[in-house]
Parts: C-alpha cells; sequence; structure tokens
C-alpha cells in the first residue's frame, strides 16, 4: 500500500524519534564514499550475514514503460489529448515538436517518450483544472 502511493512506510524509519536523530547526525555519518546510509549498514553488518545481498547492493530503481504504454493502452487517451487542435491551445507548448515526438514513439521510438509524457501531463492538469487561453 506504501510503495501504491509512494510513501516510505518500513516501520523502524518511520518512528519520529529515529528520524529526529537521524537529521541531527553529521553528514559523514550517512554517506561515505558515495555510499548512503552508511550508519545503518554498519550497525546491519554486526546483526545480519555479510552474505546478505543488501548489505552489499546499491539502490536500483525502475523504468516506468511509458513508450509501450502509450503505444498501447494509453494511445487512444494520449492522440485525443495531442491532437493539433488541442495543442495549439496550449500556448506554453511548440505543437510541431510535440507532434513530432508523438509521431516518432507511436513508430517504435521510446527517445521522445518523456517528452511526450511530460506534454500530456501538462495538457492533463489543463483540462483537470479547466486551465484554457
Amino acid at each position: 500500500a506504501g510503495m501504491r502511493h509512494g510513501l516510505e512506510v518500513r516501520v523502524p524509519l518511520l518512528d519520529q524519534r529515529v528520524v529526529a536523530w537521524a537529521w541531527r547526525l553529521p553528514p559523514h555519518m550517512k554517506v561515505r564514499g558515495g555510499r548512503g546510509k552508511w550508519l545503518l549498514r554498519r550497525v546491519l553488518e554486526g546483526l545480519a550475514s555479510p552474505d546478505l545481498p543488501a548489505l552489499r547492493a546499491t539502490k536500483t530503481g525502475y523504468a516506468l514503460p511509458l513508450g509501450r504504454l502509450l503505444r498501447g493502452p494509453l494511445r487512444a487517451w494520449a492522440a485525443a489529448l495531442l491532437s493539433p487542435a488541442r495543442l495549439g491551445k496550449a500556448p506554453l507548448l511548440h505543437a510541431p515538436a510535440i507532434i513530432r515526438a508523438w509521431g516518432d514513439l507511436c513508430r517504435g521510438s521510446d527517445a521522445p517518450q518523456h517528452r511526450v509524457c511530460a506534454a500530456l501531463t501538462y495538457l492533463g492538469w489543463r483540462d483537470a483544472w479547466g486551465v484554457h487561453p
């Protein structure tokens, strides 16, 4: 449930006393050698098996498959928002560049996926809030 809403909900890290204490720590106790959570890792070294992958792993994220989503299940929604008529009413966007990026994305290139997504976010926001020129 926490991840669904982008919240940090690991119980030990939610205790307000732990958070207040961690805020007071000097930076060298938090990050060393470019790795975060230095003190937490040091504490766990004595409590957990040295073979525990989490102690050695670097933080990894995940990439949302924007291109695939926009070419697939979200295509009709995106195409409606990105129509030339609607883009013409959005003065902050350069319509020809957005139309070109959308065409490239539809032809299979993932390169413009973030630009197209940003335009869709802006256009969706305009619709949701009734912002019109």
